[in-house]
């Protein structure tokens, strides 16, 4: 076996019929004489092998769970109590224009695509990390308590980190237990991770009177568009319905998080979003020759 790439998601115990896989202690191989040590002729019955590899794999699941629940539990318990220090510490750093911004709050954080919904994923995850690997933006990063203690550890769209590119989906091809579902890339294209959520108090062509526009320059699909707004400024307007909460306009946003001007609220469970509308074609004219 290859160790490094084991997930130990177990399946290889369950669907082996022969049982030839084992989970168990590690047994010593040499002797004093440095010799192998004997081994029993006697072969244990497969049904007999296979009833005490459940109860193996049964008491070591048990004991796994009972530590990450207090491993866990610890975690959360310190980020709860560093969390509204952090924050204020963070709000106090920006200039003063901006100490009275509103902090950005999520109903949920945004699962892969293909999840189906956050309990879905929750439920199926194994936390291996092989996703936030295939990642190309890395914008797939293990949670701490973005999932509450259910999920720790599990995958997120840190729109911090990045964005998630639009017709990318090597998440689904790496993972290992069918968590995140393969899409076509026109559904995947579609799914609507979450709804975007535009805080005109936070963003600095409110607070600071400049230009910005970032959000709208990255949006694959033009959920985020620029209106006049005063004094030749333009600002951001979003339309939630065509919005795939990919993070392309969070992620750019200037203003550090969490008090962005521009966020992603993640849906509990995915649905489609809205087509765009496309509007008519320019016409190009070609009769006048290139100047070079």
């Amino acid at each position: 076996m290859d160790m490094s790439r084991c997930v130990t998601c177990f399946n290889c115990l369950e669907v082996c019929d022969d049982a030839a896989m084992l989970l168990g202690r590690v047994k010593g191989t040499n002797n004093a004489g440095g010799q192998k040590a004997p081994t029993s002729a006697k072969k244990t019955p497969p049904t007999a092998t296979v009833q005490a590899t459940s109860q193996v794999l049964s008491a070591a699941k048990s004991q796994t769970e009972h530590s990450q629940q207090r491993r866990q539990l610890l975690l959360t318990g310190a980020a709860l109590m560093a969390g509204p220090g952090l924050y204020a510490l963070k709000k106090h750093q920006l200039p003063e224009s901006r100490h009275e911004l509103i902090r950005n709050e999520r109903d949920y954080f945004p699962a892969p695509p293909g999840a189906g919904s956050v309990e879905r994923f929750n439920q199926i995850c194994t936390a291996c990390s092989l996703c936030v690997s295939a990642c190309p933006t890395h914008v797939l990063q293990p949670s701490l308590t973005q999932y509450g203690l259910v999920g720790f550890m599990q995958p997120f769209m840190d729109y911090e980190t990045r964005y998630c590119n639009f017709d990318c989906h090597k998440c689904a091809e790496a993972c290992p237990t069918g968590a995140i579902l393969p899409l076509p890339m026109e559904e995947k294209q579609r799914t609507q991770l979450g709804k975007v959520v535009f805080v005109k108090h936070n963003c600095i062509v409110h607070t600071d009177g400049t230009d910005c526009g970032a959000c709208s320059e990255h949006c694959p699909t033009k959920a985020v568009k620029m209106v006049p707004y005063k004094n030749g400024l333009m600002i951001p307007e979003v339309d939630e319905s065509i919005c795939i909460g990919c993070g392309a306009c969070e992620y750019p946003c200037p203003v550090p998080a969490p008090f962005r001007a521009i966020y992603v609220n993640g849906n509990g469970k995915h649905v489609l979003a809205d087509l765009p509308e496309e509007g008519e074609a320019a016409a190009v004219s070609f009769e006048e020759d290139f100047p070079f």
